[in-house]
């Protein structure tokens, strides 16, 4: 038996590593998770699909070991659906997160009671991220931006979603 079979037929058995990386002859590499790593994600298995998971999986980066774990089907399909909808999504709350900071900044001139009346819960036109960019308008500079929104559009996803089924309501409205 070659190395690389065994390689492959060790990862159903190996627990508390995340799996093997292959060197062949030509220098390409390939990446073989062990079971056990992708069972964590909560997503492999035959009845496993927790869409709170998938969610928080999608947003750590984490969902193409995942995929690659799952063979061509419905499955498999549904999750590279529902990932492209996620990241759809999440990129559109960065814009939308840093077009209402801009906001504070150049139309409100940093005036937090104007801002609050215009985009709180309460306010004229209430924004879903209004909280978040709230949050971060003291001690961040501009050149940070970027990372301050896409920071705090995860963390809003995951709290919306943070039960099976907040999870399920959120999917299904996306």
């Amino acid at each position: 038996m070659k190395v690389l079979d065994l390689i492959i037929l060790s990862r159903d058995y190996i627990e508390n590593q995340e799996g093997e990386v292959i060197t062949f002859e030509d220098n390409q590499m390939a990446k073989v998770k062990n079971l056990h790593y992708l069972s964590l994600h909560g997503l492999i298995g035959p009845d496993a699909f927790r869409e709170n998971l998938l969610v928080k999986t999608i947003l750590d980066e984490n969902i193409d070991d995942v995929i690659s774990a799952l063979v061509p089907g419905e499955k498999r399909t549904r999750i590279e659906t529902l990932t492209e909808k996620v990241q759809h999504h999440f990129d559109h709350l960065v814009v939308e997160f840093k077009s209402l900071r801009g906001e504070y900044f150049n139309k409100y001139n940093e005036n937090r009671k104007e801002f609050a009346l215009q985009y709180s819960p309460s306010g004229k036109k209430p924004h879903e991220l209004f909280s978040a960019v709230m949050r971060t308008l003291k001690g961040t500079s501009f050149k940070d931006v970027e990372k301050i929104a896409e920071a705090q559009v995860k963390e809003h996803i995951l709290n919306r979603t943070n039960s099976l089924g907040n999870a399920k309501d959120y999917i299904g409205a996306l």
